[in-house]
C-alpha cells in the first residue's frame, strides 16, 4: 500500500511538471562572450547532495536543501545530434546550482512544496563546489549569481527499507550500512561513525519560476522563463559522490548548516544501541545522493509562467519523518 501511494503521488507530480519544448538558449560559460546557442534541455548536472531538515516542533514542516556542480552543456551539431560545448572547469569556469525549498510532509513517504516559497540559484564560480566539505556552491569569493527563482508547487516521496533489527523482521528489510561508499577519493569512507538506511525508491518534481537572470550568461532568458531540473535516480548509501558536510541554508550563505557527520542525522536512542553509531534517516535530518539534468524554456510572453524544478534528491527525502516516527515507536 505504501508503494502504491508513493507511485500515485509521484505520477501527479510529474503531471504538474511537464515542460514546454525546450528552446535554444544563448549561454556563455564565462560571461565575457561570445554566447553559444545551446539546447535548453542539455544542461547536465553532476551527482550532488540533498538534505531534508524536519522542524522538531512541527512534524509536518521541513526544509529541503540541494547543491550540485554542472557537468556538461551541449549544443546542436547541425546533423541531428549534439556536441559538448562546455564541461565543468573548462578555462577555469565552474557553474553551481543550490536550492532551499520549504515543504509540507503530507503522508507516508510524501511531501508537497509550499507555494511561492523557497529559492534556487545558479552561480558562476572560479573553483566550483566541493562535495565533501559542502563549500563553494553558493555565494563566496569569486562567485557571481547568474540565475535565480522560487518554487511554485510540486511534490515527491521516498521509500526507505526498514532495518532488519526492527521488531518482527519486516519484509524487504535491509540493515544499516556505511553512509559513504564513494570510492573516487581516498579514504573511501570519510564518515566512519555514520551509517544509513537504504533507499528503495524516490522521485519528485517541484514547479519553480525564473525571477532574475544575468544577461552576460543567459542573454535570451527573462523573468518568467522556465527551468526544469529533472531527476531520474538517487541513492542511499552514497556511491557516486561524497556526502557533504555542509549546505547553504538559503542559497546565499555558503555552508550555513551541517550535513553528513552531524548528530542531527541520528534519531533518539540510536547512539550506543544495536543500530549505533549513527543512522542517517532516523534523526531530524536525512541526507541523500542526487542527480539531475536541466530543461530551460524561454518565456513566450511578459507574463511570468510556472517552471519546473525537479530534484531527485528532493524525492529521496519525503519519507524521512514518517519512517523515523515508525522506527522510534517500534522500539
Amino acid at each position: 500500500m505504501r508503494n502504491i501511494f508513493l507511485a500515485a503521488t509521484v505520477a501527479v507530480a510529474l503531471g504538474w511538471a511537464r515542460p514546454a519544448a525546450a528552446d535554444l538558449v544563448s549561454f556563455d560559460p564565462d560571461g565575457l562572450g561570445p554566447l553559444v546557442a545551446v539546447q535548453g534541455e542539455t544542461f547536465d548536472w553532476q551527482p550532488g547532495n540533498t538534505l531534508l531538515i524536519e522542524d522538531p516542533n512541527d512534524p509536518t514542516n521541513a526544509t529541503i536543501l540541494f547543491q550540485a556542480n554542472l557537468n556538461t552543456v551541449t549544443a546542436p551539431d547541425g546533423i541531428g545530434g549534439t556536441t559538448i560545448v562546455f564541461a565543468q572547469g573548462t578555462n577555469g569556469n565552474f557553474i553551481t546550482l543550490v536550492a532551499a525549498l520549504d515543504v509540507t510532509l503530507t503522508g507516508p513517504g510524501t511531501f508537497t512544496i509550499d507555494p511561492n516559497t523557497g529559492v534556487f540559484k545558479i552561480y558562476h564560480d572560479t573553483d566550483g563546489g566541493n562535495n565533501l566539505t559542502g563549500l563553494g556552491f553558493a555565494a563566496d569569493a569569486g562567485s557571481t549569481e547568474i540565475l535565480s527563482g522560487f518554487a511554485i508547487s510540486g511534490g515527491g516521496g521516498l521509500t526507505l527499507a526498514p532495518p532488519c533489527t526492527s521488531p518482527g523482521v519486516p519484509a524487504g528489510c535491509i540493515d544499516p550500512v556505511a553512509l559513504d561508499q564513494f570510492a573516487g577519493i581516498a579514504p573511501t569512507n570519510d564518515y566512519l561513525t555514520t551509517n544509513t538506511l537504504t533507499s528503495t525508491a524516490g522521485s519528485s518534481d517541484v514547479v519553480a519560476q525564473v525571477q532574475t537572470v544575468n544577461a552576460a550568461w543567459f542573454s535570451n532568458l527573462v523573468a518568467g522563463s522556465s527551468l526544469t531540473i529533472t531527476s531520474t535516480k538517487g541513492f542511499l548509501p552514497f556511491f557516486q559522490v561524497e556526502p557533504s558536510a555542509q549546505f547553504s541554508i538559503n542559497g546565499v550563505v555558503d555552508g550555513g548548516t551541517g550535513g553528513a557527520g552531524t548528530i542531527n542525522l541520528c534519531g533518539p536512542g540510536q547512539l550506543n544501541t544495536i543500530l549505533s553509531p549513527c543512522i542517517n534517516g532516523t534523526g531530524f535530518y536525512i541526507q541523500a545522493e542526487s542527480d539531475a539534468s536541466t530543461v530551460m524554456t524561454i518565456a513566450a510572453t511578459a507574463v511570468p509562467e510556472p517552471a519546473t524544478l525537479s530534484l531527485l534528491g528532493l524525492g529521496l527525502l519525503g519519507a524521512a519523518a514518517r519512517r523515523r516516527r515508525q522506527m522510534n515507536a517500534s522500539r
